[in-house]
């Protein structure tokens, strides 16, 4: 997508881009992402895949902010994706996530590390969490993750005799069987645009050294 591209060439924050051109898919709509990242790149995808589906991303610098935002939100469409960086203790890690799972059990947790060996979406981990990615983030995985982590979470908190007060799930599509397989790498969006650009300024070169060399 466009806004990755950004992201990924110039730094910019693509949540805060408007394009016209490009309207989003309202699947969040009404949705707070929170967003408990340390990892730039990571923030930055996750920013820009949350405004493309219309919904609304926060993102949280430390554990106050956590505790004093994301916890205290009491909307029924909050979510929280939630890093492990590489250098943190396992143990304080999750303490963390069973003090968040316990202080706001509706509000479906998402866990993110490069330290996992593969994505999660089944239900084994909801003491902690209602889904958990490997890093680096895809579109499609993302995507998915939404769905199931609300999905898990819905049950999750049947089982804790807990009501949601959700009315709907977000409606994202999966990735499709049999998809390009290089759209899921993120290095090739920047790299496409770049070449489009090359190729459209062709014209121009060529033309400029046809003229230089006469």
């Amino acid at each position: 997508m466009l806004s990755e591209a950004i992201d990924r060439k110039f730094g910019m924050d693509a949540s805060r881009v408007h394009f016209p051109d490009f309207p989003r898919r309202a699947a969040l709509a009404d949705w707070t992402v929170f967003l408990f990242t340390q990892s730039d790149e990571e923030t930055h995808f996750l920013r820009g895949r949350v405004y493309e589906s219309g919904g609304m991303s926060i993102h949280l610098r430390n554990e106050e902010q956590l505790f004093d935002q994301a916890i205290k939100c009491r909307h029924p469409r909050c979510m929280l994706f939630m890093e492990r960086s590489e250098n943190e203790d396992m143990d304080t890690f999750i303490t963390r996530c069973f003090k968040v799972r316990e202080l706001a059990p509706t509000m479906p947790i998402i866990l993110i590390s490069s330290s996992f060996t593969y994505d999660e979406f089944s239900t084994t981990r909801l003491a902690i969490c209602d889904a958990s990615l490997r890093m680096p983030l895809m579109r499609s995985t993302f995507d998915h993750a939404m769905q199931l982590a609300v999905q898990n979470n819905e049950f999750y908190c049947a089982r804790q005799g807990i009501e949601t007060q959700r009315e709907s799930t977000p409606s994202m599509p999966l990735a499709q069987a049999g998809a390009w397989p290089d759209e899921e790498k993120r290095w090739l969006q920047p790299a496409m645009l770049l070449g489009l650009i090359l190729l459209l300024a062709l014209p121009f070169w060529v033309g400029l050294i046809t003229y230089l060399i006469r």
